[in-house]
């Protein structure tokens, strides 16, 4: 596959995870998220498990992706955004800016996400 190939296919599965979140598509974040997975955020680091767990907790009224940068490196693609999200988590606003990183191998069967990095711009 070559690099522009992959870069519509890494922003395709990146819609699609949104999607899985908002949807609460337990299967699809199951299969795009690898199972050596990792979140990194302010409030921590987890894996896969927790990740999922944590996003069924979510009422995603929108995430959009802005100033999006997806670099391939063989097997490997990053991506990454400005978000604006629109959510709520366990009835409270959550909604604001972010930044995320995410990191996507290709292991054969397909790409899936072995880490999400997120952050929030500083006050």
């Amino acid at each position: 596959m070559n690099d522009e190939k992959t870069k519509a296919e890494i922003g395709r599965l990146s819609e699609e995870w949104t999607r899985a979140i908002r949807d609460r598509d337990h299967a699809a974040l199951d299969r795009l998220i690898a199972d050596d997975f990792t979140f990194t955020s302010e409030r921590g680091r987890w894996g896969k498990a927790r990740f999922i767990e944590n996003t069924l907790r979510w009422d995603l009224l929108g995430m959009e992706f802005a100033d999006v940068l997806i670099r391939v490196h063989g097997p490997t693609a990053v991506f990454q955004a400005r978000v604006a999200l629109r959510a709520r988590l366990d009835g409270r606003d959550f909604s604001g800016e972010s930044y995320l990183t995410d990191i996507w191998v290709d292991r054969g069967g397909g790409w899936q996400a072995i880490a999400r990095q997120w952050s929030r711009p500083s006050a």
